[in-house]
């Protein structure tokens, strides 16, 4: 069984998580999954609420919640602050914020930097990293590509695989339905990591190849997503 973990447990990891750990193939779970969220103050009473086993106050949508709450009784739902889980993963959701200051006008990059290098000082060998975050164009391939490498080469590690995959949540009533069967967006930087996160997503939200878009850069499905925002 591979094992997925999603780092950053706020509105769009909590749920990704728990259709990860919802996913099912012939009445068998695909896949051993665990949340992983900052070692701080609110990291932990993130991770504290969500052991705890109570419904999360995200939304108010009763598939969802009777969804979520099947899985908590099954004990398929995990979160930790350790981040020693990277190691083991053989996919990684990223689903952290990149937030934009307002105030002086530019992209809270730095701090989300520091996550995605935390990330690539633990992976192993041939692990998929899937994107969620918003970014600014070319965020992944400029920046967040080239910091992977170089801290898995100091390792001594060759093969990884990548694709940016923005979030696309309704919120309110519709929240379940809205991560279940809308389409995809898919960007990697080769086609086997678009192979790779295509049947990720198949697996996950039981979607058809038709509703899974791909493109050939990151670049492109972070377009999008700005696109999407400016038009919501």
């Amino acid at each position: 069984m591979k094992k997925i973990v999603i780092q950053g447990l706020g509105y769009v990891g909590l749920a990704m998580m728990t259709f990860c750990a919802g996913a099912k193939k012939n009445k068998k779970y695909l896949y051993e999954v665990v949340g992983v969220e900052k070692n701080s103050i609110k990291g932990s009473k993130i991770v504290k609420k969500i052991n705890s086993k109570k419904i999360p106050q995200i939304v108010d949508d009763k598939n969802f919640i009777n969804f979520y709450s099947k899985l908590t009784r099954e004990n398929r739902i995990k979160a930790t602050n350790d981040d020693n889980e990277y190691a083991s993963a053989d996919i990684v959701f990223i689903c952290s914020n990149c937030d934009f200051d307002f105030k002086n006008d530019k992209v809270k990059i730095s701090e989300y930097i520091k996550n995605i290098e935390q990330i690539a000082k633990k992976i192993k060998q041939n692990c998929l990293l899937i994107i969620q975050s918003t970014l600014p164009p070319g965020t992944t391939e400029k920046i967040i590509e080239p910091l992977i490498k170089k801290n898995l080469v100091k390792r001594g590690i060759k093969n990884y695989y990548l694709c940016h995959s923005f979030e696309r949540i309704t919120p309110g009533s519709d929240y379940y339905n809205s991560m279940k069967h809308v389409e995809r967006i898919i960007g990697g930087n080769n086609k086997t990591s678009l192979k790779m996160t295509k049947k990720i997503f198949i697996n996950i939200f039981n979607l058809h190849s038709k509703k899974i878009i791909e493109f050939n850069s990151s670049t492109e499905s972070e377009t999008c997503k700005i696109i999407e925002n400016s038009y919501r």
